[in-house]
């Protein structure tokens, strides 16, 4: 029995496909470059992971670093032996520069151009005599300095006493600056009634140095209002009577006053 031929007819676009797939067989070594691109790397384990997330990066690690110290924290605001050392050399700074008289080194050095931000240095000891920056000035006679220095103070600064038990006004009294005196006095009218060493009298002070000026200015400005407050008693009068007769140098017009007020006290 003859068989019947069947003939099937394959669509043109099966042909081409199979072409296409003919054309896109690749060679062992394409294959392997194909592998090389598309295989997954190697998953990390449990361990790994935990190190890479909790490990930050250089530049962060840097940044964590700059931020624990701030540039313009103070390294000595935490520690108080640096403070103290801090301030004992900005002391013995201001005590050199009173003696020179060289009022610029202390206001640029110590006082940092603002005396009122740091005015613990107006009255800070700088001395082991418990003298400050005015006791010395007055002292070494740097009047300038000394000028300067007051025009920042208060008037109660003015009434430290260093431990011999002396003002810097009681200082200045012995000497011939009635400039400095009367600054003083006008910041603090209460100064001449503070007594020094040996529990002695300013005024007195100023007449055994033998200063006319700054004893009459002192009569004509302390003792008329002394006597309305009672600063001096009668042997603080008579004290001075003595000073003065013993100089022999103040003439009538400062006897006739104390002689007056010696009168009047009861």
């Amino acid at each position: 029995m003859a068989t019947d031929q069947v003939t099937v007819d394959i669509p043109p676009q099966m042909d081409e496909l199979h072409e296409i797939e003919n054309e896109h067989v690749t060679s062992p070594e394409e294959h392997n470059v194909m592998d090389t691109r598309t295989t997954l790397p190697k998953q990390s384990s449990h361990e790994e992971i935990i190190e890479i997330m909790t490990s930050p990066p250089q530049d962060e690690a840097e940044i964590v670093e700059l931020k624990a110290s701030p540039p313009h924290e103070d390294p000595a605001a935490d520690n108080p032996t640096r403070i103290d050392e801090l301030y004992k050399a900005a002391c013995e700074i201001l005590y050199e520069a009173a003696r020179s008289n060289d009022w610029k080194k202390a206001y640029e050095e110590v006082f940092k151009k603002d005396p009122v931000k740091n005015s613990e240095y107006l009255t800070a000891r700088v001395t082991d005599n418990g003298d400050t920056a005015l006791h010395v000035a007055v002292a070494t006679k740097s009047f300038a300095f000394g000028e300067k220095l007051i025009k920042h103070m208060k008037g109660e600064d003015l009434e430290a006493k260093n431990t011999d038990g002396n003002t810097a006004f009681f200082l200045i009294v012995a000497s011939d600056n009635v400039r400095l005196v009367k600054q003083m006095w006008e910041k603090n009218k209460k100064l001449p009634s503070i007594r020094g060493a040996n529990e002695m009298l300013p005024i007195n002070m100023a007449a055994q140095s033998g200063h006319e000026k700054v004893v009459k200015f002192l009569c004509e400005n302390f003792l008329s209002m002394s006597q309305k407050d009672k600063y001096l008693n009668e042997e603080d009068h008579l004290k001075l009577i003595h000073s003065l007769i013993r100089i022999d140098k103040y003439g009538k017009h400062a006897l006739l006053l104390i002689f007056g007020l010696v009168k009047n006290i009861s």
